[in-house]
């Protein structure tokens, strides 16, 4: 059985699927930085959200049996500490110029990189919202989890604001889409990053806290 609410999660998670890779952002994601920015945004904090609340309980645990080899190393990677670590660890490794430079050219690399921030931010938010019951934490916990997730990213998003120059090369380019130079892209990719991410994590935060 599969309540109607989780049906409509799976669709949410679906559309943010297509919205992230096949509409406009998947079309500029290298072109413009902060299209790039939205569109990992997409990946690491909503699409995952909708599919770990549409899974039923029978079906994660028919996919990863209670007991399993499976099971005890999806677990170990999705305690808090280690899935916080891994995650953020992703982050400020998809944000290093070198990569970032190759990725936008390299058709294989750019999707590895995709499915890299996919399974990493699953395993972030699996304590907070995922279909096993046991993993996930007390609320009070789940709110300073999250608050330390929205810390953490500040850094990189900093960064990318008070940078001088170009920090990607590759995006730096004589074509400017819609008129956006190089700084004011970079600019804004660190306030989507900084502002639009940290404001999403503190709704999420007030969610759990006030149910």
């Amino acid at each position: 059985p599969v309540p109607r609410k989780r049906l409509w999660f799976w669709f949410a998670g679906l559309g943010t699927l297509l919205l992230a890779t096949q509409s406009v952002i998947g079309a500029y994601d290298t072109t413009l930085f902060t299209v790039h920015m939205t569109q990992h945004l997409l990946l690491s904090y909503v699409m995952p959200v909708f599919f770990l609340l549409a899974t039923p309980p029978w079906l994660a645990r028919l996919v990863v049996p209670t007991g399993s080899t499976a099971y005890r190393w999806l677990h170990r990677f999705s305690r808090p500490l280690l899935a916080g670590l891994i995650f953020n660890a992703v982050v400020v490794f998809t944000h290093w110029p070198t990569l970032v430079n190759e990725a936008v050219t390299n058709g294989p690399l750019h999707y590895a990189v995709h499915i890299l921030v996919v399974t990493t931010a699953v395993l972030m938010w699996m304590p907070v919202l995922g279909p096993f019951a046991e993993w996930r934490m007390a609320s009070p916990s789940a709110v300073g989890y999250l608050f330390a997730m929205s810390l953490l990213p500040t850094v990189p998003a900093s960064w990318l604001i008070f940078a001088e120059g170009s920090v990607y090369d590759v995006y730096d380019t004589a074509f400017r889409l819609w008129g956006v130079s190089v700084t004011s892209d970079q600019q804004t990719a660190g306030l989507i990053m900084k502002l639009v991410g940290g404001f999403y994590l503190w709704t999420v935060m007030a969610v759990i806290f006030f149910r």
